[in-house]
């Protein structure tokens, strides 16, 4: 119920979303992944994942239609919702690095270590030398990084979508429903104990 009344609240008081900036998404230029997505053979969410692109991964556009873009990344190809493509670097990228192709055929980005040391959009387990791997299995996860040194959600190679930020979560909530307002999550009152 509460839930229901934030969603209420929210649409009623605050009026129109801003627009996610996708100026410039135009064929042959380069675009950049706002939040960690799956790369996928088509536009249907169930599709076959090819990649695990971490935010601010840099793709280049085939061809954009309705809410779905094709795109390049590296030698892959597959297709990105338009709302999560931006046509400017975002702040403090992942750099996927050389990546690899896991068990499932799926290219997963390499460990990354990240300026703040805090984990990234997507990471599964923070490795012994700091870095953060995004395997999709446990098997062989910071193998060439001292090992696993926590794990930071249970693997994600049973579920279709990475771990996101709150802020992420809603933002694809909003491109992939068409929602034309914002969504507050608001916190219910603690109540006092007698």
């Amino acid at each position: 119920m509460n839930f229901l009344l934030s969603f209420v609240l929210s649409a009623s008081l605050l009026g129109p979303a801003r627009p996610i900036r996708t100026a410039g998404l135009d064929s042959g230029s380069v675009a950049f992944t706002t939040a960690t997505v799956w790369l996928r053979t088509s536009t249907d969410l169930r599709a076959k994942r090819v990649a695990l692109l971490p935010r601010g991964a840099q793709v280049r556009i085939v061809q954009c239609r309705d809410q779905s873009c094709s795109v390049t990344f590296r030698r892959l190809q597959g297709y990105l919702s338009r709302e999560l493509l931006r046509s400017t670097p975002a702040r403090n990228p992942v750099e996927p690095g050389r990546g690899y192709i896991n068990s499932q055929g799926q290219w997963i980005p390499s460990p990354a270590q990240t300026l703040d040391g805090e984990a990234p959009d997507g990471a599964t387990a923070r490795c012994r030398d700091g870095s953060y791997s995004f395997s999709q299995s446990a098997r062989g996860t910071c193998s060439w990084h001292g090992g696993v040194d926590k794990w930071l959600t249970v693997s994600s190679s049973s579920s279709d979508f990475p771990r996101l930020t709150p802020e992420d979560a809603l933002s694809l909530l909003q491109a992939e429903h068409h929602f034309s307002f914002p969504i507050l999550l608001l916190e219910e009152a603690a109540t006092p104990t007698r």
